[in-house]
């Protein structure tokens, strides 16, 4: 057994990460660290790292474990819709689904679809639009397409919300025979609705497996299990309109906003979480690794993290932990140890996340198969596999649940990132998040805003990275630095001024003249207006003074993240101010987000794209000097879907204008 030693971050109640002694965990002195890498973390105890962001979290939907009714939940969810995306790639009500041109909504699916398209899904989805145009129509609900369940990566053909009901409807399209994989499909999505999904837990689920050339359907629903899910129903398509008014007429209850079922976060349900808890109890670190010395250390190590989870959990702090070790020496096995042993209903969850997708698969088969081989198969596979979905995850899937609603705080409040080392830098993350996700300007590393989601909650947090050593860094991937970076000042710190606390530790000599190193909090008065890389002086504050000398002087190196909306050019800022062709030509008013709050923005007629609209004093303003200005920069933004009528008018505008804007090229560039 290999060993390891675990570096630690702590912080005090608002910053994320203040200063950092490490320590080396016992038997394991022999484990060699980076010089640059201990360089990095010292030099962290300089920095400041304090973070005030805005925090928006629910409240009153789950209460000493038990669920409550799905308008309750949707009440409180009702309030968070306007800052949270859906979670598919098409949603409308049935009648605005019924009156659109079945080509706009393909056009909506490809434009949202982050893969490559091609003609089988292309067919597949228009076969889809039509069976369900035929299916709902007359039925008043909501239709979702392609519908993502939170941080699961479960992606559902359609759901269909309609009075107190859920359908989860599972398409293949062409088949002629219901096969048993695509039927543990259908119902394994329904049970990822009921355990993960908010705005699900107390709703009847009823699940639909199509195949649209079956010769029968099945002739009736079959009775719902205590969790009120109902085994998939299968049907052929020109019976789905019946299967779901005989499934209505199942069901009973307040009706479902649609629209804010949509946009419900990730949450599993306390019996899920029990069912966790309980399997992973006879597979905890103990159980797995060798009872030799190696596995005496992961014990302390163990022991060692959930100190400090505890410690911020009692002092409402956020702490940054690195486990370091190289590759065999148990850091996922500690990992997984931390993360189910908080799998409750209290504040302390936590989730074990890897962006190794084999990974994954393999430690959730691997529990599956275990649990189903000790219960004698007596239950279906999926049952089990849902057991081990709430903290074993794809740390992809948790990052996009954090972009979905840029508000809301994730579900757990301790988050383990396998393969730290791994994670993306800013270029591989923006360019990935404008080729997959359709974000044009994202402008942080992967550790940057993990970091940043971890930090909308309110209270507390704790970050543990398991960094692997000596293994190779590949491009794109952003090493442990890029973690380290990530603690910084945020521009709104930065702009407003802010106090931070911090934990410090200097050296002191005693009457003797030996060397001591001694722990100490103060705080300081960060002023509005500091910059990225200024250097501020405390006095004071530094070590103490030798044989009765003044004490010496704190340095902080500041460090601000950028902002997602604004740029910084010395006290200037610029923001880039999209329009739609229209509003160049003829003129409007937007609303425009600044620092200090939002403007109305006159936008004169006739602007072009790049031109400069300054908003004087909205800029940085730093002592003893006035304050910049903000620059919005024009971007003419051209819509990519158009329906009909839309193209016709663009074509009208086309054969009346005689504008060219190529005149100044000369006879070549007449039309």
């Amino acid at each position: 057994m290999q060993q390891m030693c675990c570096d630690v971050v702590r912080g005090s109640p608002n910053p994320f990460v203040d200063a950092l002694p490490g320590f080396l965990l016992p038997d394991a002195a022999s484990q060699a660290r980076s010089p640059m890498l201990e360089e990095r973390l010292r030099a962290l105890a300089e920095a400041v790292g304090a973070r005030v962001g805005r925090r928006r979290r629910l409240s009153g939907v789950v209460n000493d474990g038990e669920i409550r009714s799905h308008r309750d939940i949707l009440t409180a969810l009702s309030s968070t819709a306007s800052t949270s995306r859906a979670s598919a790639y098409y949603w409308a009500t049935v009648r605005e689904f019924l009156s659109a041109d079945p080509s706009l909504v393909l056009g909506r699916l490809t434009e949202a679809n982050q893969f490559d398209l091609d003609e089988e899904q292309k067919r597949a989805w228009e076969e889809e639009i039509r069976i369900l145009r035929g299916a709902l129509r007359d039925l008043p609900g909501t239709i979702y397409l392609e519908f993502d369940v939170p941080r699961l990566g479960s992606r559902i053909d359609a759901v269909f919300i309609a009075g107190p009901a859920i359908f989860p409807i599972e398409f293949k399209c062409g088949e002629d025979k219901y096969h048993l994989a695509d039927y543990n499909q259908a119902w394994d999505y329904a049970l990822d609705l009921k355990n993960f999904h908010l705005a699900s837990h107390a709703a009847p689920i009823l699940p639909i497996l199509v195949a649209s050339q079956a010769p029968a359907s099945d002739p009736s629903w079959q009775q719902p299990h205590e969790d009120e899910v109902r085994p998939p129903h299968r049907c052929r398509a020109v019976d789905l309109k019946s299967v779901i008014e005989s499934g209505l007429a199942c069901v009973s209850g307040d009706p479902i906003d649609g629209r804010a079922w949509g946009t419900a976060p990730y949450q599993p349900t306390p019996t899920i979480i029990e069912a966790a808890r309980a399997l992973y109890a006879r597979h905890t670190v103990e159980a797995i690794s060798r009872h030799d010395a190696g596995a005496r250390n992961l014990g302390v190590t163990s022991a060692a993290v959930e100190e400090i989870i505890e410690r911020s959990r009692a002092r409402h702090e956020k702490a940054v932990v690195f486990l370091t070790g190289v590759p065999g020496a148990g850091k996922t096995l500690v990992g997984l140890n931390v993360a189910t042993r908080r799998r409750d209903a209290g504040e302390a969850r936590a989730v074990f996340l890897s962006g190794n997708g084999p990974l994954v698969t393999v430690l959730q088969e691997a529990l599956t198969r275990d649990e189903l081989v000790r219960l004698g198969h007596r239950v279906r596979k999926g049952v089990i596999r849902q057991r081990v979905k709430p903290f074993i995850q794809n740390v992809h899937h948790f990052r996009d649940d954090g972009i979905r609603d840029p508000s809301a705080a994730p579900f757990d409040h301790v988050v383990i990132f396998d393969e730290a080392q791994r994670a993306w830098d800013s270029k591989k993350t923006a360019d990935f998040m404008k080729r997959r996700k359709k974000i044009p300007d994202f402008n942080q590393s992967e550790p940057a805003f993990l970091i940043s989601y971890l930090d909308r909650h309110d209270t507390w947090a704790v970050i543990i990275c398991l960094v692997g050593g000596g293994q190779e860094i590949h491009t794109g991937e952003a090493g442990i630095a890029e973690w380290l970076d990530a603690v910084r000042l945020t521009f709104d710190q930065a702009f407003h001024g802010t106090e931070v606390e911090l934990d410090l530790t200097t050296t002191t000599i005693d009457e003797k003249g030996l060397p001591h190193r001694s722990p100490s909090r103060t705080k300081v008065r960060i002023p509005k207006g500091v910059a990225d890389g200024q250097k501020l002086r405390v006095p004071g504050q530094g070590g103490k003074g030798a044989r009765g000398g003044r004490n010496g002087d704190l340095y902080l190196d500041i460090s601000v993240a950028p902002h997602p909306v604004f740029r910084v050019d010395g006290a200037d800022l610029y923001v880039d101010l999209p329009l739609a062709p229209w509003e160049a030509v003829l003129g409007t008013s937007v609303q425009l987000p600044t620092p200090a709050g939002t403007v109305n923005l006159k936008v004169p007629p006739a602007t072009q794209a790049g031109q400069r609209l300054r908003l004087a004093g909205r800029g940085l303003a730093r002592p003893g000097t006035a304050a910049g200005s903000l620059y919005a920069i024009v971007q003419i933004v051209v819509p990519t879907v158009l329906d009909d009528a839309q193209r016709a008018l663009y074509r009208q505008l086309a054969q009346n204008s005689t504008f060219n804007p190529r005149a100044h090229f000369g006879e070549e560039g007449n039309p």
